[in-house]
C-alpha cells in the first residue's frame, strides 16, 4: 500500500486564530482522509 504525506501552511492570520483557540484538527482530518478511502496514521 502506498504511503502520502500530506503537508500544510498557515497565513499569519491562521497562527493568531489558532493561538486564540486552539483546536485538534485530526478527527476532521482523519473523517475527510476515510471518505477518499485513506486513514490518518498518527
Amino acid at each position: 500500500m502506498a504511503l502520502y504525506m500530506t503537508q500544510f501552511s498557515y497565513t499569519g492570520e491562521a497562527w493568531t486564530a489558532l493561538a486564540r483557540q486552539p483546536a485538534d484538527r485530526r478527527e476532521p482530518l482523519r473523517t475527510l482522509f476515510e471518505r477518499v478511502g485513506g486513514r490518518l496514521i498518527e
